[in-house]
């Protein structure tokens, strides 16, 4: 393998055999399964290119069979030596990550019309609230719901917490919460490395 990359090609390649560099790996996973909602030019009409679509295609493609090697490769476990189903982590980092989108989506949308009456009533005729190339957060919503798997319940979920729980610790950001840590411990190698090259 070395005399393939050198230090330089590698530098910024994600370390996937630590429980951080799991969460990075699934960053960039989530981003991929969120292209069309994140792209801009999706909410253009005609959409997103036929070529920008087949890029995030084969994005998401790449990003699920690397996930499947590494949920041959890798076990994860607790502190104390239960184990927890990588798709667990998964699908708890994306949900996670969608209701912190809709959240931002819903307060920018919230400050751009208090800037909107505030213009308005001061007479101006510019309203920055009404901005027409702006993604609102209704745009933003009905996008998850029609374009993700299990779009319309990540949505209820999150309309569920901000009327239950809005300081949920997947509410305010991004971010994967530092108080939940794993341990990650290689299974079969051989296996995971004859399965990887089965599913490419």
């Amino acid at each position: 393998m070395s005399s393939l990359f050198t230090d330089c090609d590698c530098e910024h390649a994600i370390e996937i055999g630590s429980f951080e560099g799991l969460i990075d790996f699934l960053t960039l996973s989530n981003t991929a399964e969120l292209f069309d909602v994140l792209y801009s030019e999706s909410y253009k009409p005609g959409g997103a290119s036929l070529r920008d679509k087949l890029s995030f295609v084969e994005a998401r493609r790449l990003c699920r069979v690397i996930f499947a090697w590494f949920c041959d490769t890798y076990e994860i476990a607790t502190s104390d030596d239960q184990l927890v189903l990588p798709a667990t982590i998964r699908d708890k980092y994306f949900s996670g990550q969608v209701r912190a989108l809709l959240r931002y989506k819903y307060l920018e949308d919230q400050d751009l019309k208090e800037v909107e009456r505030e213009e308005r009533a001061a007479g101006l005729a510019t309203g920055v609230g009404g901005m027409v190339d702006r993604v609102t957060y209704d745009n933003f919503r009905h996008r998850i719901e029609q374009g993700i798997k299990g779009g319309v319940e990540l949505v209820q979920d999150y309309q569920r917490l901000l009327r239950e729980n809005p300081d949920d610790h997947y509410f305010e950001n991004l971010s994967w919460p530092s108080s939940e840590t794993y341990n990650l411990r290689r299974t079969s190698a051989l296996d995971g490395a004859l399965n990887f090259l089965l599913l490419t």
